[in-house]
């Protein structure tokens, strides 16, 4: 994926579920469902929301070379806002039979709705110095 050339639809992807009684196995394999995205996945992560009220992540982006993700809202809703140079949008993660492909350069945040459960597979190891808290573009926050 070139940032260059990003695109929202390029984003959202579908994860392969194999439906079974009584309940449905959901893969995530960062390899086949996202060729070239990243080759190595060295952190999975998740964050629950255990209050009473939404709650707020992110608010960054990572440089280029930085980590990238993929986030996968397992339980409840999670709001994504997402800016970068060609496009600020907003992405409702309510299923985990679909995921959000977060390039570098692509800034992020989160808002989860009570009881939500987000799933983060990332493709480096933690690094708190690499967030960004600056917009990467002109967009109004």
């Amino acid at each position: 994926m070139n940032s260059g050339t990003l695109q929202l639809n390029d984003l959202l992807i579908t994860l392969p579920v194999l439906t079974h009684k009584p309940g449905d196995l959901i893969i995530a394999e960062p390899r086949k469902i996202c060729l070239n995205f990243f080759h190595s996945a060295p952190r999975v992560y998740w964050i629950i929301n255990n209050t009473e009220n939404e709650v707020e992540r992110g608010g960054h982006y990572h440089p280029n070379g930085g980590k990238k993700e993929i986030m996968i809202c397992l339980s409840g809703l999670a709001n994504v806002e997402l800016h970068c140079l060609q496009f600020c949008t907003h992405v409702t993660l309510d299923s985990p039979k679909q995921g959000l492909l977060v390039p570098n350069m692509l800034w992020h945040k989160v808002r989860m709705m009570p009881g939500a459960i987000l799933l983060c597979i990332a493709s480096t190891e933690r690094s708190p110095n690499e967030c960004i808290d600056k917009m990467p573009c002109n967009c109004p926050q």
